[in-house]
């Protein structure tokens, strides 16, 4: 059951079935005789995420888990959690999770720079001696 909502998973990302297998072991997390580390399921996730090596620009936008989004926002879960629930950024239900596109949270950001204010004599450079 949980291998096939993997596999699910997978297909919403873009990602081959043959490539889905050979990390599945890895992201599945830590069990009995497995010597992965923490670090190397993360970097078995971020694989599956580029897609099968050899096929580039497979997956230009990957899929994030809300963890994962609020890591790249620098921020904490709720922050995603909350835009999520306002709607403010688009996101994809695979099943019953949640997922934000890269480029969404990226024009999410891009829309919230705040300029920087102009020196008070009204020139851009630093102040003459």
């Amino acid at each position: 059951m949980a291998h096939e909502r993997y596999l699910e998973q997978a297909r919403a990302l873009g990602i081959g079935p043959d490539h889905a297998a050979e990390v599945l072991r890895e992201v599945q997390g830590p069990r009995a005789g497995s010597t992965a580390t923490e670090a190397e399921r993360q970097a078995a996730m971020r694989a599956l995420q580029a897609g099968p090596p050899g096929e580039p620009g497979r997956n230009p936008d990957p899929l994030l888990t809300l963890a994962q989004a609020a890591q790249y926002l620098g921020t904490s879960t709720r922050m995603p959690r909350r835009l999520q629930q306002e709607r403010r950024v688009p996101f994809v239900k695979v099943g019953r999770h949640v997922r934000f596109r890269v480029s969404a949270l990226e024009t999410y950001l891009a829309q919230r720079v705040v300029p920087a204010a102009p020196d008070a004599d009204g020139g851009d450079g630093p102040p003459e001696d």
